[in-house]
């Protein structure tokens, strides 16, 4: 059993990044880390990757820049979330026009959106409400730590939220850092983990080298249930070590508009992944039609 993919069972997995994904005619593109993101790729059948961190009071809040300001903006003066409590981030601000040239960039020189006024009353929402509002909904949650050798905070937080709420069936943990996902382990082994790798383009050239990568620091020395490479990093020999090592391979987009993921897809389906997190879900279902898709 490929044990990150068992709750996927190996058919194709769709996973809306940071959930910001379109609605099919493009009339709205529901802001990156919030409810209706969330509900938006729910609707469209999409697992769901989202960052989170903690703030100065403890609370683990969804959120994906370590500052203030291109999302959500704070009153007065921008800051650290880790130095904002909770309920100071509540009174934080959609950034509206941050948000339109975000999407006119992913969307490309046709682009011309304008996102909806309601949009503004949005807030930045707890690890714990989007759980508590999505109890059917498959979840790839990325940590983002400032220092992962800190005190594990965000590490432990997020492992009691799994463990309380029972969720070991459809949560798995990301993270760039090998000592959050170990953490993560030795807080609790049930949890699924997978490595997120941006890997040196010597690994990429020399298959013993991508082997060791992949099977002596990822797969034994992390631990890891799961390899996440970027879509420019995923190779047919990264697919296939891992593969042979029992690991799946979830690729994820980057700086991509919608047009040159829809080019990829193809090409990274062709080399066997087992999933995509993707910023463009509706283009992607249209991409797998033919296959069958996770019910979330």
């Amino acid at each position: 059993m490929l044990s990150h993919l068992s709750q996927f069972q190996r058919p194709f997995v769709i996973i809306a990044h940071r959930g910001a994904t379109t609605n099919q005619d493009l009339s709205r593109v529901t802001p990156e880390n919030t409810m209706p993101a969330f509900l938006e790729a729910q609707k469209q059948g999409a697992a769901i990757e989202l960052d989170v961190m903690t703030t100065r009071d403890g609370t683990v809040v969804v959120y994906h820049d370590f500052k203030t300001g291109r999302t959500f903006r704070l009153p007065e003066q921008q800051k650290p979330v880790r130095q904002t409590d909770w309920h100071e981030l509540q009174k934080a601000r959609f950034n509206a026009a941050a948000h339109e040239r975000e999407i006119q960039r992913m969307m490309g020189p046709s682009g011309n959106y304008k996102s909806p006024q309601w949009f503004e009353g949005l807030q930045v929402p707890s690890l714990d409400a989007v759980l508590t509002d999505f109890p059917n909904t498959r979840f790839c949650i990325e940590l983002k730590t400032v220092n992962p050798f800190a005190s594990g905070q965000l590490e432990r937080k997020v492992a009691r939220l799994i463990r309380e709420k029972n969720l070991y069936d459809r949560v798995t943990v990301l993270s760039f850092s090998p000592v959050s996902l170990r953490k993560i382990k030795r807080y609790d082994p049930q949890i699924k983990t997978a490595l997120n790798v941006q890997v040196p383009d010597l690994v990429k050239q020399w298959p013993v080298l991508l082997k060791g990568f992949i099977k002596l620091y990822a797969q034994r020395w992390v631990g890891v249930d799961a390899i996440q490479p970027s879509y420019s990093d995923t190779t047919p020999a990264l697919v296939e070590i891992a593969h042979s090592a029992g690991l799946p391979v979830v690729a994820w987009a980057s700086s991509e508009t919608r047009e040159e993921e829809r080019q990829k897809f193809p090409q990274l389906m062709a080399m066997g992944v087992d999933g995509l997190i993707t910023n463009a879900v509706d283009l992607l279902n249209a991409a797998v039609k033919d296959r069958p898709l996770p019910l979330c």
